[in-house]
């Protein structure tokens, strides 16, 4: 059985979004590849939608809810069959695992499946070889190696001088660093909504655009536009008795405007955001605690769409090694 495993040392690492690109980038190599995530802790795991959506259905029955402690040898066991099916043939099976699964569980796991795994881990200023040597130790032959995800712009230098060595003198192979992507980070216009309590005005284009970017309607003395219109995929977030800072926005081809303080937009406004199908919400705070709120929200950022696999792929494509070589080894 060709398995591979996907575990990380935190939660949000990226675990499903490389399950679901070296997936991608498989079936485009020509080599039929599955994902799954056949453990949950709750019953309601969001990224097991977004497998069966995005990559292939899930058998019957799973996710299985385990125990905080990890699952049970009949955990493991019932999974281990479907995998067996899935990987008829030599097919690449990419597995999704829990982040609470602790190193010992997760070499229990890669025994019982004959699996190798990969570690994804979030960069970090201070992450180094001896953060993640518990589970090489554990997996020993098993550990297929580390996929830094997230790398800060500009950091690469100190990654470089610092993070790079202490994996090598650890004998720890390194699979890859993936930059930190804005459009990974998207949220849609309505995840936005629904992250700040917000209500619409105006619910007219697309509400599952990607916002990448957020922007603070104040004064300026470059003209609006120009301002506004630096970057694609952005909202405004501006008051809501500033009619004529919103007008400007909307006259620069943005996703989405934010209005703070509670105020509706004069009528003008919301006939002009109606016909450039613009979506404009209001919120109750003002606009320091909104951006501030905004800060907590992109942090639930989520794999959620083909496009987001598409992309992680191409990023995995460019700094990533030998990633089908990591499937067939898992074999």
């Amino acid at each position: 059985m060709s398995l591979l495993i996907i575990a990380s040392d935190s939660p949000g690492a990226g675990k499903t979004a490389t399950t679901l690109a070296m997936a991608q980038i498989s079936n485009e190599n020509g080599v039929s590849a599955s994902a799954f995530k056949p453990f949950a802790l709750t019953d309601n795991d969001p990224d097991q939608a977004v497998l069966a959506a995005l990559a292939n259905p899930a058998p019957d029955g799973w996710p299985i809810q385990i125990a905080d402690s990890g699952p049970t040898r009949d955990d493991i066991a019932a999974a281990a069959h479907p995998l067996s099916i899935a990987a008829a043939g030599d097919n690449p099976v990419i597995v999704e695992i829990p982040s609470e699964i602790d190193a010992g569980g997760l070499a229990e796991l890669a025994d019982a499946w004959d699996a190798s795994v990969l570690i994804v881990a979030a960069y970090r200023r201070d992450l180094r070889a001896s953060d993640l040597s518990e589970w090489q130790s554990a997996l020993g032959d098993r550990f297929a190696g580390v996929l830094v995800n997230g790398l800060t712009r500009y950091l690469g230098t100190e990654a470089n001088d610092n993070l790079i060595p202490s994996l090598e003198e650890a004998g720890m192979p390194l699979v890859g660093i993936i930059p930190e992507d804005r459009f990974m980070l998207s949220l849609s216009v309505e995840e936005i909504r629904a992250g700040l309590n917000g209500r619409y005005v105006i619910d007219e284009g697309d509400l599952n655009a990607p916002i990448e970017w957020f922007q603070v309607g104040g004064m300026s003395l470059d003209p609006g536009e120009l301002r506004f219109g630096l970057y694609d995929n952005n909202a405004i977030v501006v008051r809501g008795d500033r009619p004529d800072i919103q007008m400007s926005a909307l006259n620069s081809s943005v996703s989405c405007l934010v209005l703070t303080g509670g105020i509706e937009p004069i009528e003008y406004i919301t006939y002009e955001a109606g016909e450039e199908e613009v979506p404009v919400m209001v919120v109750d705070t003002d606009t320091d605690s909104t951006m501030s709120a905004l800060n907590e929200v992109t942090t639930s950022a989520r794999m959620n769409s083909a496009a987001k696999v598409a992309r992680f792929a191409e990023l995995l494509g460019t700094h990533a090694r030998d990633l089908p070589g990591l499937l067939s080894a898992a074999s």
